[in-house]
């Protein structure tokens, strides 16, 4: 059986709780998740694996996109009307994405989803009672953090129950096995060769790097580094490339050919922190690219 990572098998926990409680009904509270984590641990890539797996029906909502924007916008965005009401199918789970970049003004009106499952949209409320849980994503909020400017209250935190995702070089490597593995299964059946190559490249890369001591995520003081050199520059944090976070390191493999070579080309490219440039060509020093 395959093994799960820590927020796959917390996912499976509120799906089975949520499956008992049906069928909702208005005021009837459902097992609502709150993952925090630093940007680029994995929070929304899982969570979509998790989905595909356990056949989910995952919509997202951008919160700081649903209030604030025009219609042509939010039908751009979410599909339209019409498409909301297909929230309406079984096992769909909600992901509010970002929940603590909404304005105050935008996370009052998700107080009626959490608690009675109706959502406000565009044309009116709508009540959604086939909706199993919501999951929502957010920062530990810091002072540096500056793109939270509405810190969650803790009134709005008693709506979830909490999940820290952290950067785990075990579970993201499990993840992108999974995930490059089944690119491969699909792309022998359609006879890509090339691309079937280049996800071996890959993956093949991503094991040698990661099971190696040596690689290290970006840690939260570094982070916090970041913001702070950010703002004496008259940056605005966060507008950087990318950090050497999960989610940052899979962009570099997604813009490399799967070769050594081209891994280290995109690394300048797609990553910002200099010092591991050293560090990832001391590992691949004897690396040998997959060949077949």
């Amino acid at each position: 059986m395959e093994k799960k990572t820590k927020l796959e098998q917390r996912l499976d926990e509120h799906l089975e709780r949520a499956l008992a409680m049906q069928p909702f009904s208005e005021g009837k509270l459902s097992p609502n998740l709150l993952l925090e984590g630093e940007t680029g641990t994995g929070k929304t890539s899982i969570t979509r694996k998790w989905a595909r797996k356990n056949d989910i029906n995952l919509f997202f909502i951008n919160v700081p996109y649903w209030i604030d924007s025009t219609q042509k916008t939010f039908d751009m965005l979410y599909g339209g009307e019409e498409r909301i009401r297909n929230l309406s199918k079984p096992k769909t789970v909600l992901f509010l994405e970002h929940y603590d970049l909404g304005t105050e003004k935008c996370r009052s009106f998700f107080s009626n989803l959490v608690e009675r499952h109706v959502l406000s949209t565009s044309n009116g409320d709508l009540f959604l009672p086939n909706i199993l849980f919501t999951i929502a994503t957010a920062w530990p909020f810091r002072e540096l953090q500056t793109l939270v400017t509405s810190p969650l209250t803790e009134a709005e935190k008693q709506k979830f129950e909490r999940y820290t995702v952290e950067c785990d070089k075990e579970e993201h490597l499990r993840y992108l096995n999974d995930v490059y593995n089944s690119y491969i299964e699909s792309a022998i059946k359609e006879g890509d060769e090339k691309f079937v190559k280049e996800c071996k490249g890959r993956i093949a890369l991503a094991n040698h790097i990661l099971s190696d001591k040596r690689f290290a995520y970006t840690s939260s003081e570094s982070l916090k580094e970041d913001y702070e050199k950010a703002k004496k520059a008259g940056r605005k944090p966060g507008s950087e490339r990318g950090l050497t976070t999960y989610t940052s390191f899979n962009r570099v493999l997604l813009a490399s050919d799967g070769s050594k070579r081209s891994f280290l080309e995109s690394w300048d490219s797609c990553a910002v922190e200099a010092e591991q440039k050293p560090i990832i060509e001391e590992i691949l020093k004897d690396y040998k690219d997959v060949t077949d």
